[in-house]
């Protein structure tokens, strides 16, 4: 369009790369829910607390392993990350949803300056 100083092609072009842009961000979204932390099992007892005959004197799950506890924060830090990509996911939905209806938006701009185009030059 000269009058409006627009090149179509490049207006179109650019409306199809950021659809494309839009599924891989949505793709993106969908590989970071992939990526959890599945539960973790109880960790195992390292300082054996036997009574001589092979019993625990402690019940193995609540004595503690160290001086950390019993799992030295690890579950804290799944915890954590999980939060974490969880809401890098939801983050990256919403990224890709807006991209794909810009692209759409784009292109009916594209449409109009087109049909506008047609106008002028009858």
């Amino acid at each position: 369009m000269p009058d409006f100083e627009v090149e179509l092609t490049e207006l179109h072009q650019a409306a199809i790369n950021l659809g494309k842009g839009g599924e891989v961000i949505l793709s993106a979204s969908f590989g970071a829910g992939k990526a959890d932390i599945p539960d973790l099992p109880a960790p195992a007892s390292v300082i054996p607390r036997a009574d001589g005959k092979g019993h625990y004197a402690v019940p193995k799950l609540e004595a503690p392993d160290n001086a950390f506890g019993r799992e030295l924060g690890f579950a804290d830090i799944a915890r954590a990350y999980d939060t974490y990509r969880m809401e890098l996911e939801g983050q990256l939905r919403t990224l890709g949803d807006h991209t794909a209806d810009l692209a759409d938006a784009l292109g009916k701009v594209a449409e109009m300056y087109r049909v506008a185009d047609q106008g002028l030059s009858r």
